[in-house]
């Protein structure tokens, strides 16, 4: 098996700050939307279970032993990621199994020792989720995760990607830092976007406007410069 170096998602999220919980979200959404394309369910999916490799960060699914053929029962899992214990459905391999986990890995990374099973259900995971600001925007996504009302991993990361762009401001800093060039990148291509409100063809114009500026003012201070030069050479 290829070996994959790098910290468990928990532990780079709580070392590098929540700016990159929502990229690492939409690269794993991707990943799992391919792997139920092809049949399979991951089964036991949680943290411990993700790396993040890099740079550029980079999620990757390991500990492959559990996934299952869809249709057929979930050979492993853990509790507090597994919809059966939360009593939220069974322990069917399908699409909308691997989509609970996610969620409650979302809530994971916000809970980072979890928490105990009280009352259960949809009720006790909504007040966790209401009761942290960093989750709370997040709260009709992982809902519709946790009741089963995804069909496909796409339609999560449509939403988890339109509640982004609705968002710029949570989404330029996270909790420790501010945004990177190579945040910047990453957001770029995990969004497969440049700009949420420019076409491919706006941004491609814009950016030539700015390069021919940018020329233009280093060619003021350059005669400017040089004019000074000449002056003084003249006094």
């Amino acid at each position: 098996m290829e070996y994959i170096k790098g910290p468990d998602l928990l532990t780079f999220i709580q070392e590098n700050g929540s700016v990159w919980t929502p990229i690492l979200f939409l690269q794993l959404l991707s990943d799992l939307d391919k792997m139920h394309e092809k049949g399979w369910v991951f089964g036991d999916l949680k943290p411990e279970n993700l790396i993040v490799t890099g740079p550029p960060p980079k999620i990757r699914c390991i500990d492959v032993g559990g996934t299952t053929i869809q249709g057929r029962a979930i050979k492993e899992f853990t509790e507090f990621y597994d919809r059966g214990y939360w009593g939220l459905g069974s322990r069917k391999a399908e699409v909308s199994y691997d989509l609970f986990a996610t969620a409650m890995i979302m809530i994971n990374t916000v809970y980072p020792k979890r928490f105990n099973k009280t009352t259960g259900g949809i009720k006790q995971l909504k007040e966790a989720i209401r009761q942290k600001p960093e989750l709370k925007r997040y709260e009709p996504m992982l809902l519709k995760a946790l009741q089963g009302h995804y069909s496909s991993a796409s339609q999560m990361r449509r939403d988890l990607l339109a509640i982004i762009n609705n968002s710029p401001k949570d989404v330029s800093l996270g909790n420790k830092q501010a945004m990177t060039r190579p945040m910047k990148q990453t957001i770029q291509k995990s969004f497969n976007i440049h700009h949420p409100s420019l076409s491919r063809q706006d941004y491609r114009k814009k950016k030539r406007k700015s390069g021919l500026m940018e020329f233009f003012l280093i060619g003021m201070v350059l005669c400017v410069c040089y004019g000074l030069y000449i002056f003084m050479k003249l006094m």
